[in-house]
């Protein structure tokens, strides 16, 4: 069985792999291969990461009410945060931890080599909140993680997960670690950890395992501080850390793989990543309003690079990279020729048929499902295409549809919107943020999706309750114009949700093969299929 790896590191990582969750929800994986998402960051509370992690759940959710045909995504928890309780218990606390209180073992001559190698500026880093521009005390961290009980344990998910799967009868496995070159954490922690697997005899060698590295390099920036004295994060010196992690690199022969030979075979170049995507952008994008030292606070917008970025790892898991001259190392990035950024840029094929599609059947379902399932059920009754699902009493089933009593169906459609309104809102932010480079400067959904979308939250940004879909419901319906937020000569069968009311009363639904609502879900979804005109 092939399984793709997803190792996403620091909150940059975690903004990519939720591009690739709204990604893989598009159908663009091949076979639909399931997905192991890895978070390392040591500041588990960034608000980017815990946005992944509480997306990923809502995708769940989200496959499993609709039944749609789409990958499995699985977020698995790695052994990092408790190899660093056994390097010191008080992390355990959630207490302040500094970066010699790590490292310095009693006993031993730790303390002396501390002194010798680190500042004291470094020594006194608190390392609750990651690594902030100091990749040479993640590298050094991650060296004390590697060599604690847990780290070599059964308890190492990640390492352990790969070896079980390449050891099953037709194991395949690919893993693409995504990280910045201009921070701490993905600089200091991505190739360690990646060669931590390569140098797994179980792994590195397996003719079935390949891995890539995603490399962002600088393309968004954050409000700065008032006082930048002494400020960890400082964007004028991320060219400079990153020509300096792109030369480490450039130097390492083992880095970057240059042939095409599988793992196990003597004539392969030993190398840790058999691909390498670089994405960056200039001028830098403002991604998030406050200047934050990570936490909750932090939750940057997203941009096209994060997209880009999520689609080199599709195009990897999908085996789709493009080959280059034997002898040349596997360096690829994504071609942006003009300032404005439309479908023909995005790197795949399949990417606009199939954004549209889902991003249709996420409107349909916000502006016309969601308030319909809203109404109580003497109201749902009288629809037609739930009289074809479930029956109807009365003379030739004029009656009311024969609902099942232990359905509910707001709670059921609750389940779905979280979703619906985050892929939508992934490619708002792509609109509204990236503004640098020129107005306009993305064009893949016209403003309408933005209107539109913006009308279905409350002042707190939050999607509106049940209630408001109930009342709202005649008027959500009426304004549904999916052809609106398309861009160019493309369209569908229903040009408002009269017309998909009307589309599903003509559906003869088979419960025994989809039961519940998932029947209405998919003939939404197949619907929803844009065509040119």
């Amino acid at each position: 069985m092939a399984i793709n790896v997803l190792v996403a590191i620091g909150g940059t990582g975690s903004r990519v792999a939720e591009a690739y969750v709204y990604a893989a929800s598009a159908g663009l994986l091949n076979n639909n291969t399931k997905t192991l998402v890895f978070v390392v960051d040591k500041d588990i509370d960034c608000g980017n990461t815990t946005r992944l992690i509480k997306t990923i759940d809502e995708y769940r959710e989200m496959r499993e009410c609709t039944g749609l045909s789409l990958p499995e995504i699985e977020r698995c928890d790695w052994c990092v945060e408790k190899a660093m309780q056994q390097l010191n218990p008080n992390v355990a606390k959630g207490g302040h931890v500094s970066f010699a209180d790590v490292a310095r073992n009693p006993g031993t001559n730790d303390t002396l080599l501390v002194d010798l190698m680190h500042s004291r500026e470094e020594q006194d880093f608190d390392l609750q909140k990651g690594f902030y521009g100091h990749p040479s005390l993640g590298a050094a961290l991650y060296g004390l993680l590697t060599e604690t009980p847990v780290f070599q344990s059964a308890a190492n998910t990640l390492v352990n997960q790969i070896r079980t799967e390449l050891a099953s009868a037709s194991g395949e496995v690919r893993t693409y670690f995504v990280g910045s070159m201009f921070g701490g954490t993905g600089a200091s922690l991505l190739p360690n950890v990646a060669r931590t697997l390569h140098e797994d005899p179980k792994i590195g060698q397996n003719p079935n395992y390949r891995q890539a590295a995603c490399l962002m390099l600088p393309y968004f920036k954050f409000q700065a501080p008032t006082n930048q004295q002494g400020a960890p994060v400082n964007f004028a010196t991320f060219d400079e850390k990153t020509a300096t992690a792109l030369d480490f690199y450039a130097k390492d022969p083992t880095l970057v793989s240059t042939d095409y030979k599988p793992r196990n075979d003597p004539a392969h170049a030993p190398a840790v990543f058999d691909e390498v995507y670089l994405f960056g952008r200039k001028p830098l994008e403002p991604t998030c309003p406050a200047y934050t030292l990570g936490g909750k606070d932090q939750v940057h917008t997203f941009t096209v690079v994060d997209l880009f970025a999520a689609l080199g790892g599709v195009e990897f898991f999908n085996g789709a990279t493009v080959q280059v001259p034997q002898g040349m190392p596997h360096l690829y990035s994504a071609d942006m020729p003009t300032p404005c950024v439309n479908w023909p840029q995005v790197p795949n094929a399949n990417a606009q048929p199939r954004f549209e599609q889902m991003m249709r059947f996420c409107y349909a379902f916000l502006n016309v499902l969601y308030p319909t399932f809203a109404q109580p059920r003497r109201e749902l009754a009288r629809l037609q295409f739930l009289k074809n699902m479930y029956g109807a009493d009365g003379w030739r089933q004029g009656g009311p549809a024969r609902l099942p009593q232990d359905l509910d169906f707001g709670k059921e459609v609750q389940r779905i919107a979280p979703f619906c309104e985050k892929f939508m809102r992934f490619f708002v932010d792509l609109h509204r943020c990236n503004t640098t480079v020129a107005p306009g400067s993305v064009d893949l959904f016209t403003s309408v999706l933005k209107l539109d979308h913006m009308a279905l939250l409350d002042s707190t940004d939050q999607l509106q309750p049940l209630s408001w879909f109930y009342e709202n419901n005649e008027l959500l319906r009426k304004s549904f114009k999916p052809d609106n937020i398309l861009v160019g000569q493309r369209a569908t069968a229903v040009p408002d949700g009269a017309s998909l009311h009307g589309a599903l009363s003509k559906y003869r639904f088979d419960l025994n093969a989809h039961p519940g609502l998932t029947g209405i879900y998919r003939a939404v979804y197949e619907i929803m299929q844009v065509k040119v005109r």
